[in-house]
């Protein structure tokens, strides 16, 4: 469930989809972890976030540094220093 921000999806189903995604990650690790990682940086968890997206990178299951880098549901933490550095290890 990416694109939250542009679709602007009825707030039922994303408490749903928050629900859901750490079902997935518990069944299959990496599964729910980037949209966990989108919900924390919309709602400015940052630690949460980072936490999602190392669980992705252990899983080998990172999106590409092309969804990454436009998906705006990320913009809340394009800014941290840690992102970025995410970004220049993650995608070279």
């Amino acid at each position: 469930m990416t694109g939250l921000r542009e679709n602007n999806p009825d707030p039922a189903l994303v408490e749903q989809a928050k629900k859901k995604a750490p079902r997935a990650e518990s069944i299959q690790t990496g599964s729910g972890a980037y949209d966990m990682a989108c919900f924390c940086a919309l709602e400015k968890d940052y630690d949460g976030c980072r936490k999602r997206l190392k669980v992705l990178i252990r899983a080998g299951a990172l999106p590409s540094c092309k969804h990454i880098s436009t998906d705006r549901d990320l913009d809340n933490v394009r800014d941290q220093v840690w992102f970025q550095d995410f970004m220049k290890s993650g995608c070279p």
